[in-house]
């Protein structure tokens, strides 16, 4: 799973240049920060300013990213593993059925920008993956969606494709839970 807009994000870039970050990567940054944290787990690699920031302030950071099982995405990996070293960040891969990898070591802290958005089978298995990665006492920090978000633009393409014949629900990537489902 790879959006076109976080790989325009990332390839093409000169890699000494820390990204600018959005005013979301702020409020990550600064949640992520009242603790220092040494290690890191960056789940979906979404916002390169999130990454990149630390892997300037910690020892260590870890990016997840989601991959289907096709060659097109190992072609990708490839690439994506190659920009994130460029910022000293590790890779390693989540499956797609989002079973995130056993790591060697405990994390400090975990983030994740935009990823549990695009879960639409609900977050579950990530986030207990990154319970699984964070040490006794570890901070979680990550963003999702709520529900009614991008609802004018997701409704007109459930119209469209219903005109076409086409049930959109199999291909909605979102997952915006009200608040008694979060």
């Amino acid at each position: 799973f790879f959006s076109p807009s976080m790989l325009s994000r990332l390839f093409g870039r000169n890699a000494a240049a820390l990204p600018a970050r959005t005013a979301a990567a702020e409020r990550l940054l600064k949640a992520l920060y009242k603790t220092q944290p040494k290690t890191v787990l960056d789940v979906g690699c979404t916002d390169p300013a999130i990454f990149a920031t630390a892997a300037q302030d910690c020892e260590r950071v870890v990016g997840i990213v989601r991959v289907e099982d096709d060659g097109d995405d190992a072609q990708i990996l490839q690439q994506l593993q190659a920009e994130l070293q460029s910022y000293n960040v590790e890779c390693a891969a989540m499956s797609a059925n989002n079973i995130l990898p056993k790591l060697d070591i405990p994390f400090d802290a975990a983030v994740s920008e935009d990823l549990l958005s695009y879960t639409p089978e609900g977050p579950e298995l990530i986030l207990s993956g990154v319970y699984d990665a964070l040490k006794p006492g570890g901070r979680f920090v990550g963003e999702i969606g709520a529900d009614g978000n991008m609802e004018t633009f997701r409704m007109a393409c459930y119209d469209f494709l219903r005109e076409q014949g086409v049930d959109a629900t199999p291909y909605d990537p979102y997952f915006f839970p009200t608040s008694s489902e979060f």
